[in-house]
């Protein structure tokens, strides 16, 4: 038979209770302690012990004080979801989980249970529960915490729309909260990053929340938010007051890998080259970066890195970095040092390996996916990446040497002319309306459907330079006019047959595209060849000029701050007749 506190000892818990609801541990806790010791089988004082422990951290100790409470009284909500509380300090997620359940069994409408359970769901990434959980605790008691967790969850799957339904019913909640408007603001970051049209209300917005949120942040937090807002400036094109704003971090604190990058890339956009480089060097350690950043490694060169002295008969390594666009115009800097008089190995795509082997005869041309041979390690002096390549040559927009390096082939060029010869006088129009590129593929890409106005024109053949498979919604579309007048040659692959692609551009009129490799393809073959970026694009088009200093054929088409996609295309559309349809 168990033993029952006396009236004394029930004084005892009484007192004990009370510190312990007052935040006064240490006394409650020399209570509890001597209480366990004399009653070890009282549910009432196991269970409140190790919720105690659980207070001070001490989830090893509140463990069997839980689940003795628990044996005791099984059917006590409250105990049980100590225990889970204390399995859950303690790691062990699987039986958190089951005594989460068992509380809610017992007391379905647990708020409490609920939200901790749904936390736990999202722990192990099994988000429709967790959602469910959530929002049965909002549906209890709306509560901030609970609507930023299922705002986290959205972001994690992608739906930054649903994501900001969500923080901003917290911040209704919780209208002072520097963290739900820092949340707001990544999230409306990650909108307009996909936005058709970015508008002015939405950047002050964010700017407003922001400028509130540093007035009562942790200290420690400043330099994120600072960054956020320089992230938000660059976003929109407001480039300079970007750069202000990521100085302004700058004085709290180093930046992070991803920060900084932005840093030297928010520079190199407005031409400042120096002072950029060295912030560009945290490209390496961004863990978003696309495919190419690590041909460095792979290379396994045994050479120490080249620190920029140009010396006549040394042996550089130059490795890839990036998508092919960017091989090719970093590649550009390649006759520079041969001219010099130094030896060179190069590392690329696999299948650009023939085109710059004929580009860069003086050079030797590897693949960028294996290590290079061991034989040629012995041969290399010095090792150097393509951008850092950049980084020792390019110092101000005088320093870049147009990139014409690239010669279509005869044979290929002859073939598509005559085989495009079928569309007689009409002006032939190359089109790309997408970008696969992992980090920003998203913001550089438009619809299809917004093409209409080129493909509408009787006196204009658009022909598809677009790489990859289409997607669904396009294949539905090219089903109905005018979108069914676009030609696609399916005689070859763009994406991994270059020369045929070069040769294809080379046969047209002109080149009107987003910014991807096509529009690298036409500048280096000198094409006319305009392409339309947003407010503020890769570093490489800059912010400052409508002419590519990389490439004279090609002028940037810029998306202004309040104009649609659409509304950029009917301009290109229209400048376009007037300038070429004009000149046939």
């Amino acid at each position: 038979m168990l033993k029952s506190p006396t009236l004394i000892d029930k004084k005892k818990l009484n007192q004990a209770v009370m510190l312990h609801s007052k935040g006064d541990l240490s006394p409650a806790k020399k209570l509890y302690l001597g209480l366990v010791n004399k009653y070890p089988d009282d549910a009432d004082i196991n269970s409140y012990f190790g919720a105690l422990q659980l207070q001070l951290q001490a989830p090893d100790k509140a463990l069997p004080l839980l689940e003795k409470a628990a044996r005791l009284r099984p059917t006590d909500a409250d105990i049980n979801f100590n225990l889970a509380k204390a399995y859950g300090d303690s790691g062990l997620l699987d039986k958190a989980k089951e005594s989460y359940l068992h509380a809610l069994q017992i007391e379905p409408r647990h708020q409490r249970a609920n939200y901790n359970l749904g936390n736990l769901y999202k722990q192990l990434r099994q988000y429709e529960k967790a959602r469910y959980y959530l929002s049965v605790d909002i549906d209890i008691e709306p509560k901030h915490d609970a609507y930023c967790m299922l705002g986290e969850i959205a972001v994690v799957l992608d739906d930054y729309a649903q994501a900001k339904i969500y923080f901003t019913e917290a911040l209704t909640l919780k209208p002072k909260s520097p963290l739900i408007k820092s949340k707001l603001v990544a999230t409306l970051y990650h909108l307009s990053g996909v936005a058709d049209r970015l508008n002015e209300a939405d950047l002050q917005q964010g700017m407003q929340w922001l400028d509130e949120a540093l007035e009562t942040c942790l200290e420690d937090d400043k330099i994120t938010l600072l960054v956020l807002k320089a992230d938000l400036y660059y976003l929109y094109g407001q480039v300079e007051t970007a750069i202000e704003h990521y100085f302004n971090a700058i004085q709290l604190g180093p930046l992070s890998a991803n920060a900084s990058n932005s840093f030297g890339c928010a520079l190199l956009t407005v031409g400042r080259f120096a002072e950029a480089w060295p912030y560009c060097q945290q490209r390496f350690n961004v863990s978003t970066f696309d495919v190419g950043a690590v041909s460095s490694e792979i290379a396994c060169c045994s050479k120490p890195k080249w620190q920029g002295r140009i010396e006549s008969g040394k042996h550089l390594l130059v490795t890839s970095e990036q998508g092919i666009g960017d091989q090719l115009l970093h590649a550009g800097n390649l006759n520079t040092l041969h001219q010099a008089g130094m030896k060179l190995t190069v590392t690329c795509a696999s299948k650009l390996v023939g085109l710059l082997g004929r580009c860069f005869p003086f050079a030797a041309v590897l693949p960028d996916c294996v290590p290079i041979p061991d034989n040629v390690d012995e041969q290399i002096d010095f090792q150097t990446n393509a951008i850092t390549l950049s980084s020792h040559l390019i110092n101000d927009l005088e320093n870049i040497k147009p990139a014409r390096n690239v010669v279509p082939l005869p044979e290929w060029s002859d073939h598509f002319k005559q085989k495009y010869s079928q569309f007689g006088e009409k002006l032939k129009v190359g089109i790309a309306w997408r970008s696969k590129s992992g980090s920003c593929g998203a913001r550089k890409s438009i619809e299809l459907e917004l093409w209409r106005p080129f493909l509408e024109n009787d006196q204009v053949q658009c022909i598809s330079i677009q790489y990859g498979p289409m997607q669904n919604d396009e294949l539905e579309l090219m089903r109905q006019a005018p979108f069914s007048n676009l030609y696609i040659d399916t005689d070859f692959n763009p994406y991994d047959e270059i020369d045929k692609a070069i040769a294809q551009i080379d046969a047209l009129d002109i080149v009107i595209c987003v910014s991807n490799v096509g529009a690298h393809y036409a500048g280096q073959i000198g094409k006319p060849c305009w392409v339309l970026v947003a407010e503020t694009s890769l570093w490489h088009w800059f912010s400052n000029t409508n002419q590519s200093p990389w490439y004279p054929s090609v002028q940037i088409e810029r998306r202004q701050l309040g104009q649609s996609w659409g509304e950029l295309l009917e301009g290109s559309y229209e400048k376009c007749l007037q300038q070429y349809i004009a000149a046939h």
